[in-house]
């Protein structure tokens, strides 16, 4: 009796289904790479925008002072 062309034995099921489960786990690898990767790319962004907001603090704090129009703190 002959086998119909579209059935698999069981062995080509389990390499199918390792192949499956292969694919499955570089997926998630690659999920968890690109989540740390995003975490990086954020925290490199923020520390780049609060240096910058720093050096333009500086920058307006020494004008002011070349200026004479320092402004002090209230006292608490």
């Amino acid at each position: 009796m002959a086998s119909h062309p579209y059935l698999c034995s069981p062995l080509q099921v389990t390499l199918i289904n390792e192949f499956l489960a292969d694919i499955d786990n570089r997926r998630r690898h690659m999920c968890h790479f690109v989540s740390g990767l995003q975490v990086a790319v954020t925290s490199i962004l923020f520390a780049a925008r609060t240096l910058e907001e720093r050096h333009s603090k500086v920058g307006k704090e020494t004008i002011q002072e070349e200026e004479g129009t320092t402004t002090q703190p209230c006292p608490q």
